[in-house]
């Protein structure tokens, strides 16, 4: 049986999530926060665009900032087998990916990831690294995704510079491109 597992530690977009989960049934909320390793972990809530994250990002917004239980990826889907994961955490997605690799790797699932490298900073470098890793181990081939919807593929060289959606996708999956 099919199911969605959305990760939101912040509150108030939780209350909206739980609300629609609620309504479309198979939707299991979790409330921690995804990152490498479990353990705990601050999340800054940027209070005038509403977002969240782990990292203080660029801006000038007034934060406010909670504690909350940090999960790895790993943890979190040991039993499961996702097809596929979509990963929108504002800077932190080196830390995400880093705590799924095992599952990554043994579900080659597809992975669609927010990349704006204003957010990452100075841990772009690192990022860069963990998704040549994950994109290796897992046999994965990474895509951008035009404002058409057409996807290109993204060398290794390639990533330094790129900044959107970039999409995982198993080598030799079928892709039709419209």
């Amino acid at each position: 049986m099919a199911e969605v597992v959305a990760i939101e530690p912040n509150p108030a977009a939780r209350a909206i999530l739980d609300l629609n989960a609620s309504l479309h049934g198979k939707i299991v909320v979790d409330h921690r926060i995804l990152g490498a390793k479990d353990g705990n972990r601050s999340l800054h809530i940027y209070e005038s665009s509403g977002w969240s994250s782990a990292l203080k990002l660029n801006t000038q917004e007034t934060i406010r900032t909670i504690k909350c239980e940090q999960i790895a990826l790993d943890a979190l889907l040991k039993h499961k087998h996702p097809l596929f994961i979509k990963i929108d955490v504002q800077g932190a997605e080196s830390d995400v990916l880093l705590g799924g690799l095992e599952t990554i790797e043994r579900c080659r699932p597809i992975i669609w990831l927010e990349y704006t490298p204003e957010d990452v900073g100075s841990s772009r470098s690192a990022l860069e690294e963990v998704f040549l890793e994950a994109m290796k181990s897992a046999k994965l081939e990474c895509f951008s995704i035009s404002e058409d919807g057409s996807l290109i593929l993204i060398s290794d060289e390639g990533l330094a510079s790129f900044s959107g959606d970039l999409l995982m996708i198993p080598e030799g999956m079928p892709i039709r491109n419209t």
